[in-house]
């Protein structure tokens, strides 16, 4: 949605802040462009609410908004990266609009374990450099293979070569004993460099011979 789009019947603007690209289809720095947005929120007198669900604890632990070094949005949806895996789900915002969940029940509302497994990992998150490691990972595996693009954090095949799609790859490297997500690569705080080189080699055998 471009910002002149918003009118005075906008309640809210949803987005996912970046995933790929850092800028948007015209050329526009993501930076500015939901710089744009939030001052015709402001305007308009609506919500600016971002997803970081993919974001967060990746690109940092305050996801896009961190990385991008802008101003927290009103709303924030953040998902089970914040608990290593574990199902969570989450809402944070401004005291002036959390106030108003006090009563809201949800699908987790009386699971505990997502709730411990958030607060380990956070903890983590603050002692040890886990971003700086999850950038490291990616940034080796995307120069072993430059058919990756994308953020080092989040990156994802660019072609395919000879293969007919990025499932097709994916099913040969698992035919190897390498496991990714058609959609992209999630580097992990656990990764060895022997791993990324072995994930390196594989993915190098499957795209040659393709």
């Amino acid at each position: 949605m471009f910002p002149g789009a918003i009118d005075f019947k906008t309640a809210a603007v949803l987005l996912e802040p970046m995933r790929d690209r850092n800028a948007t289809d015209s050329g526009t720095p993501v930076d500015i462009y939901i710089t744009k947005i939030r001052d015709h929120c402001r305007m308009v007198g609506a919500l600016l609410i971002m997803d970081e669900i993919v974001t967060g604890f990746r690109w940092a632990i305050g996801g896009a908004t961190e990385y991008l070094k802008l101003p927290p949005p009103d709303l924030a949806c953040h998902g089970k990266a914040m608990a290593n895996g574990y199902p969570i789900a989450v809402i944070v915002g401004k005291r002036d609009l959390m106030k108003y969940a006090s009563e809201v029940s949800s699908t987790f509302g009386g699971e505990g374990v997502g709730l411990a497994a958030a607060q380990a990992t956070i903890k983590v998150y603050q002692q040890e450099p886990v971003i700086e490691r999850l950038w490291e990972v990616g940034r080796r595996l995307m120069a072993g293979v430059p058919e990756l693009e994308g953020y080092p954090v989040h990156p994802h095949l660019r072609g395919e070569g000879a293969w007919e799609s990025v499932s097709q790859v994916a099913n040969e490297v698992a035919k190897r004993g390498v496991l990714f997500h058609p959609a992209g690569f999630n580097p992990m705080y656990a990764h060895t460099n022997l791993d990324v080189d072995r994930t390196i080699e594989v993915l190098r055998g499957v795209l040659d011979a393709g």
